[in-house]
């Protein structure tokens, strides 16, 4: 059985400054598409956080993918969609 491998995609988004006078608060948001999201980079969120270590993942997957023994898990921006990184204080601390 050939081992299956598991991608985390989140959306890629780029703040965009409007042209046009509108009452809004000056800037947009345009989904550029999605990226994938490694485990050495939700390593990177919380090495803010030195006391901490990270508990658990929780993940809302808005829709799935799978090619060639991959299967992309795609996170959305709005809703109930989107991830969540919970940390626990380090017992030494």
């Amino acid at each position: 059985m050939e081992k299956e491998n598991v991608v985390i995609m989140v959306p890629l988004i780029e703040n965009q400054q409007e042209q046009a006078f509108t009452p809004s608060s000056g800037a947009t948001q345009a989904l550029l598409g999605a990226v994938p999201l490694t485990m050495e980079q939700i390593g990177g969120l919380i090495e803010g956080f030195p006391k901490f270590s990270l508990d658990t993942i929780e993940l809302h997957v808005k829709g799935a993918a799978k090619t060639g023994g991959i299967t992309q898990l795609v996170v959305g921006l709005s809703g109930e969609a989107g991830i969540k990184l919970v940390l626990k204080r380090d017992k030494d601390e």
